[in-house]
């Protein structure tokens, strides 16, 4: 009987894990700066628009210039997702770190997405608030694989941002 029940369970978590496209995947980034969905992709010390979708690049800097605000995904510090292709147990997230300096003010706040999430419209993302600023974390990007080694060198977070009106 014990044997029974822990085959339905383990049986009901393999069939609740799918594979996840390579959707939003950086490798649609142009040189040109922007990405195949037309989101701006951004480089060091970009100048953007605040009701842009922005996608920041690790470590690059970018500036909203009408906005007096820069923006820095700092580091990505785990990412604990179920790769493509795998059944897991648990999605697991993937969690980054967002600098945000507005004139001699800066506040770090952290960004998380879930597992096993392929939509892009904002459910995999956390919410966040720095410096009078709303933030929704789309997804961050690239999404595990199976058996390819793990560097964080290349991330990307998807970010939408406005001012915070309460």
């Amino acid at each position: 009987m014990r044997f029974f029940t822990l085959f339905l369970l383990l049986s009901f978590f393999a069939s609740c894990t799918e594979s996840i496209p390579k959707e939003g995947d950086t490798s649609s980034i142009k040189e040109e700066g922007t990405t195949t969905d037309n989101t701006t992709a951004l480089t060091n010390t970009s100048i953007v628009n605040l009701s842009d979708s922005l996608t920041l690049l690790l470590g690059k800097e970018v500036v909203l210039e009408k906005e007096g605000i820069s923006l820095l995904l700092r580091e990505v510090s785990s990412d604990n997702r179920c790769p493509q292709q795998v059944n897991c147990i648990m999605a697991g997230d993937v969690k980054a770190m967002l600098l945000v300096k507005k004139g001699d003010q800066e506040e770090t706040v952290s960004l998380v997405a879930k597992g096993l999430c392929k939509e892009d419209k904002g459910a995999c993302g956390n919410k966040t608030k720095a410096l009078g600023y709303a933030i929704k974390l789309i997804n961050i990007y690239p999404y595990p694989v199976a058996k390819t080694p793990k560097t964080f060198d290349g991330y990307s977070a998807k970010i939408l941002m406005n001012k915070n009106i309460e």
